[in-house]
């Protein structure tokens, strides 16, 4: 039997700023894509491509928009309880709207 296909609603080009145990700032390439449901990263580049990561929607409690270099608007950090998460993304806007939409509709 197979499993249901997941449908994304939005996928973008991103990078998530994480730091490792020796406190380094590591850049991993990927994609974000949003289901109804959860906001996924999946790591595109050959060094982390086992890199995956799920937040759940409802578990997002604050998002913050901030300019790279003090005047590019691509900077978007997902507060939840777990954590934050950092990334550079490409269709910031988008995201932001997706995600307070799907907020809103549950």
């Amino acid at each position: 039997m197979k499993n249901k296909s997941r449908k994304y609603l939005l996928i973008v080009a991103a990078t998530l700023y994480t730091t490792d145990s020796k406190q380094n700032i590591k850049h991993i390439e990927g994609k974000i894509k949003i289901s109804n449901d959860s906001l996924f990263f999946i790591a595109t580049s050959k060094t982390n491509r086992l890199y995956k990561l799920q937040i759940p929607i409802q578990s997002i409690f604050d998002v913050i928009k901030k300019n790279s270099l003090g005047f590019i608007p691509n900077i978007l950090i997902f507060k939840t309880q777990q954590g934050d998460y950092k990334f550079a993304v490409y269709a910031r806007e988008q995201v932001v709207h997706l995600v307070t939409q799907l907020q809103n509709k549950e």
